[in-house]
């Protein structure tokens, strides 16, 4: 859709072609939990309440999420009650300006509301403080149309319209965020690229949602679905229909498991042969995607200064308010990934907003995007290259940092998300990928480590074996050990393991107790201790830590005592399972994340002096080889991530 601008607000443009490229939209009639992610009601606290709470969170007011009576809508429309105000300050409606401004050659943007009756409509601002302002308002029916220049957002910032019924009710027919039409704009296309391990439900719902949007649809070269189990999406009931109704749109590729740098991979690399597709985006099979997000992705890619990865959000399954990362980063110095802004992890937008909480408006700059949901142009693919041959873990970290050494930024960007499980409610570094956490970090340490001998990442992989034995933890902390053996071999191991590392850790696991899970209550061994156990709490100074520590360490060597299979000293849950109280431990009954059942935790001496001892070596031995290992690795970097690499790997 185009339309010739208007004289109306500020920074009008005359005479000039716009194109959409964000709706206002809602979620459908079964997402009720998920409204206040859409929209917001009445009028917001004012701005100089919201200055001098600004140092001070607990003093903000949260919202009081509450729809008033009456109101409907569709997936585009909305009816307004007479006399109620509809902010549009949300995850989902708000426009990111700063982000356009920052990242994009748009230097105005347009906002156009079709209204069924005459009603009030403020345009809002805000600035990286949280502080707003109307900078246009105007009571009308029909198109309303309002231009506002982007010159104002440096730090960060949004733009959203307030609505206000006058005494009847008004219906928002629908509502588009525009940019000026250039030379040259094309119609972009994506393949979606799904890798799956026997999850095939959830790849043709993914379909299927895309299916039941148009517009949406309209932008899909293909939907790609890289089948990698042994339950297989051809076989599902839906799968027939689904494939004649979208015809060429959809197509299912099985191949053996190589993981999801594997299927990702394969994504990008069908991508670079489709000829009619300009952009893969990756999506992981479980995650629930707004498909509005992929329009606003491509959109926004379309128009940044140079090729550029575009991100999405994840929200948490659970909890489908709470926001998990509003943006990922590396710590260069330890070589770990976490939020750029750990203030707003886990934030809960249905209690926090942009009119309510200052930090929402800062822009946050991320330097990789989770692999999720994640928009790659085909260029950064034709240069860079595929995934590395990571199997799982650290696979789209990497790409994110090499992307940047060649120029290609990435941005997380609002209003663009799915909801996913996140990973705090997995036991992911403790099962069989204990082994990839380890060695592909190692790997990716000594690709993009700007230090000499990765500054002080040797030191807390170091601590972090020495802690996971403290545990109690044999399985991983061995698993992670073989990674460091692994990484060792240098980058010729990386493609062949691809076929056999993942499972040769699933078969390791039946060499430990504390791997083997155990889900029947009546299997539970019984708690019994002559002493109780010291409650074990968390060192809050340097003083405790290292008292801890030496105690913890000194147990280890003393002699385990006796040992029964239907006793253990202590019951805890994986939020308490902390090595400061393992570590006083000889035997522990602990339960997983996600509650399905529990392992058992045996203190063993001679495994753990034999294990500390080897792990220090590898650690010792890393360190020197460092210069000589980056060196290598670096090397071979533009071939273990080639087309021809990836082919022999695919068997092709």
């Amino acid at each position: 859709m185009k339309e010739k601008s208007e004289a109306v607000a500020e920074g009008t443009v005359t005479e000039q072609q716009w194109v959409p490229v964000q709706r206002v939209v809602f979620p459908g009639e079964s997402d009720t939990s998920l409204w206040p992610l859409y929209v917001d009601w009445g009028v917001a606290p004012s701005s100089a309440a919201l200055s001098a709470s600004q140092g001070d969170q607990k003093a903000l007011t949260l919202r009081q999420f509450e729809m008033p009576r009456g109101v409907d809508a569709t997936r585009t429309s909305m009816l307004i009650p007479a006399r109620e105000r509809l902010s549009l300050a949300t995850y989902f409606n708000a426009f990111p300006a700063s982000y356009w401004q920052r990242w994009t050659d748009v230097r105005n943007i347009r906002l156009t509301l079709k209204l069924s009756k005459r009603a009030v409509v403020e345009v809002m601002r805000s600035s990286a403080r949280g502080t707003f302002t109307p900078v246009a308002t105007r009571a009308g029916s029909g198109e309303l149309s309002f231009d506002i220049p982007l010159n104002r957002f440096g730090d960060g910032g949004w733009i959203w319209p307030e609505i206000t019924a006058l005494k009847e009710d008004v219906e928002l027919e629908w509502g588009t965020w525009s940019v000026p039409s250039r030379e040259g704009d094309r119609h972009a296309n994506v393949t979606v690229g799904i890798t799956t391990y026997n999850l095939p439900e959830d790849c043709l719902t993914q379909a299927e949602r895309f299916q039941a949007e148009p517009e949406v649809l309209d932008h899909i070269a293909e939907i790609l679905i890289v089948d990698q189990g042994n339950k297989n999406v051809k076989d599902c009931e839906r799968y027939p229909r689904l494939q004649e109704e979208l015809g060429s749109k959809l197509r299912v590729i099985e191949q053996a498991n190589l993981g999801g740098s594997g299927g990702f991979s394969r994504g990008m690399y069908e991508m670079l042969k489709n000829p009619d597709s300009d952009y893969v985006l990756l999506l992981d099979d479980d995650a629930v995607i707004e498909p509005e997000g992929l329009l606003r992705a491509l959109a926004f890619a379309e128009h940044t200064l140079t090729p550029t990865i575009v991100g999405g959000h994840m929200f948490n399954a659970n909890e489908r308010t709470i926001l998990h990362s509003m943006g990922e980063t590396i710590d260069a110095h330890k070589f770990w990934w976490g939020a750029v802004n750990p203030e707003l992890a886990t934030v809960d937008l249905a209690q926090r907003t942009i009119r309510n909480d200052p930090r929402l408006n800062r822009r946050i700059d991320v330097a990789y995007n989770g692999w999720w949901m994640c928009l790659i142009p085909k260029p950064v693919v034709a240069e860079i290259g595929l995934s590395l041959p990571f199997f799982i873990k650290w696979d789209d970290s990497e790409y994110g940092l090499r992307a940047a050494e060649h120029g290609f930024p990435t941005v997380s960007l609002p209003g663009a998300a799915v909801w996913h499980v996140p990973w705090t409610e997995k036991d992911d570094g403790l099962d069989w990928q204990a082994y990839f956490h380890q060695r592909n970090r190692w790997v990716a340490a000594l690709l993009h480590s700007p230090y000499p001998r990765g500054a002080s990442f040797p030191k807390t992989s170091l601590a972090s074996d020495v802690r996971a034995l403290l545990s109690l933890q044999y399985y991983s902390a061995d698993l992670r050990r073989q990674g460091l053996k692994d990484v060792l071999l240098g980058p010729g191991h990386l493609h062949p393991s691809m076929h056999t590392r993942a499972a040769e850790a699933r078969a390791k696991a039946k060499e430990y107790t504390d791997a083997r899970l155990m889900t029947e209550a009546a299997d539970f061994p019984a708690v019994h201790r002559k002493k109780p156990a010291p409650v074990g709490t968390k060192p809050d100074s340097r003083a405790q830590f290292m008292s801890k520590a030496i105690a913890g360490i000194t147990k280890q060597f003393l002699p385990e005592g006796e040992h029964r299979e239907d006793r253990v000293e202590d019951v805890l849950s994986s939020t308490d399972a902390r090595w400061w109280r393992l570590a006083n431990l000889n035997s522990a009954l602990v339960s997983n994340a996600e509650g399905s059942g529990a392992w058992r935790y045996q203190r063993d001496a001679k495994h753990y002096r034999r294990a500390l001892a080897e792990s220090i070596a590898l650690h010792a031995e890393l360190i020197r080889r460092w210069a000589s290992l980056s060196r290598e690795y670096r090397e071979a970097l533009p071939e273990l991530v080639s087309v021809q690499a990836w082919e022999k790997t695919f068997g092709l």
